[in-house]
């Protein structure tokens, strides 16, 4: 004989697990189970504060990406959500309003920003949230060097790495700054003018900031001798798949001005897939995506070195010269987030800070 039990039977309604602004008009809502198409499509099954509306509902199973007004940044905004339902065959409705809050990241407020417009001399000023505890970054004797040859949303110089091996370096501090550990997802962003692709083992160096004591937390960005970004999160990136396409980065060995790239490249350890995105634009063209890639590697780790641009960190740069950035780099950007996956920027935001903003 078979017996119904009632102690199977699905009573449990959909609950909101979180909600995250991924631009300015776009809050991807996940759920704790998949959704009745039908309800969980329904604009009005949505309400937002501040007297933002919801336009319209895309449905990814257990996910909706809401088309919202346009939102503010830097604002705390919370989302009600009521009526939903699950596909039990009961159906569970979600009927008093589960809330969840959401905050659209400024891209004008980084954790890290090397604009270098305010530096001089040995010191280069950070002006991103870290500066309360790491105000400037050093370079390296020698070089870099000042230089005028800037791109086109330049404050006024930049720095020169040269093309000759070295151990040349711009370190933020004998630490990570605590704001950059632990980050969920990241986007760096910045612009380069390569005189040279010979490169050392592993590519040369563009943002460093890695561990060295075995844990490899962190992050390296680096260009390969064909031109390509490489991005390693919590590893070495030799054998990444995270890899931008050839020739995303070009190379002029006299550093003129149409050779500035401009480079964005966000990961986001939230995402199930195509976590990884890589854009390029340059003086003439704005920022497109160039590729994403699956890369799945977690946080950055909590034990994570000093972040350094254009070489290995203090840590590992002895006797690696041959692994720094041969050229010229300006306004080297970090954003992130510890929380969820809103320090992976958007298209719509990476373009703001391609035009210097």
């Amino acid at each position: 004989m078979l017996e119904r039990d009632d102690a199977a039977v699905d009573r449990t309604p959909p609950r909101v697990l979180k909600a995250i602004a991924v631009g300015t008009q776009r809050v991807d809502v996940t759920f704790s189970e998949p959704l009745d198409r039908a309800t969980a499509c329904d604009p009005a099954n949505y309400a937002v504060d501040r007297s933002v509306q919801v336009l319209a509902v895309a449905w990814l199973d257990d996910t909706v990406r809401l088309t919202t007004s346009p939102l503010a940044h830097d604002v705390r905004y919370t989302l009600a959500v009521r009526n939903v339902r699950d596909r039990a065959k009961q159906p569970n409705v979600i009927h008093s309003g589960a809330k969840a809050q959401f905050i659209l990241r400024s891209p004008d407020r980084p954790l890290v920003v090397l604009a270098l417009s305010k530096g001089q001399g040995q010191t280069a000023a950070n002006t991103g949230a870290s500066s309360e505890t790491h105000l400037v970054a050093t370079l390296t004797p020698l070089w870099p060097k000042w230089s005028k040859n800037v791109p086109p949303a330049g404050d006024g110089v930049s720095l020169d790495f040269g093309e000759a091996i070295g151990e040349y370096a711009v370190d933020l501090g004998s630490d990570a700054p605590q704001l950059l550990r632990n980050l969920k997802s990241f986007t760096i962003t910045g612009w380069v003018n390569c005189r040279s692709l010979k490169v050392g083992s592993g590519g040369n160096r563009i943002v460093h900031m890695a561990d060295t004591l075995g844990s490899r937390a962190g992050l390296d960005l680096v260009v390969e001798k064909n031109g390509a970004l490489v991005l390693g999160v919590n590893a070495y990136p030799d054998a990444s798949p995270a890899r931008s396409r050839p020739n995303a980065i070009t190379v002029d060995a006299k550093a003129g001005p149409d050779n500035w790239r401009f480079f964005a490249v966000s990961y986001d350890a939230t995402a199930a897939a195509k976590n990884v995105r890589f854009y390029i634009g340059d003086v003439h063209r704005v920022a497109k995506l160039d590729r994403s890639v699956t890369y799945t590697q977690g946080s950055l780790g909590a034990r994570t070195g000093p972040l350094t641009i254009g070489a290995f960190n203090p840590k590992t740069r002895a006797g690696n010269g041959d692994r720094m950035f041969r050229g010229l780099i300006d306004d080297v950007r970090v954003f992130g987030s510890v929380i969820d996956g809103a320090g992976a920027l958007d298209l719509e935001e990476i373009r703001i800070i391609q035009k210097g903003k």
